[in-house]
């Protein structure tokens, strides 16, 4: 399912309210929850989720405040 919410709203969420293929669309970015791939399967989604810029369609490196912005690394780790 596909989520649009804000940057208020998501800083009230955490990225284990969704499930595995959710797309929650916040800003000018797109995050993947992801729990599992062929060979691993987590029970957070911090590990395997993925951040895409949809200004530019790349994928960000998952650095906080380099590649993610702090907002959305602190969702994803809660």
């Amino acid at each position: 399912m596909i989520y649009r919410l804000t940057r208020q709203e998501l800083r009230q969420k955490g990225a284990k309210e969704f499930k595995h293929g959710d797309v929650v669309a916040v800003s000018k970015y797109a995050i993947y929850i992801t729990y599992k791939n062929a060979d691993k399967s987590y029970d957070i989604p911090a590990l395997l989720t993925r951040v895409e810029d949809l200004n530019t369609c790349k994928f960000l490196d998952c650095t906080p405040g380099i590649g993610w912005p702090y907002y959305i690394a602190d969702f994803i780790s809660r």
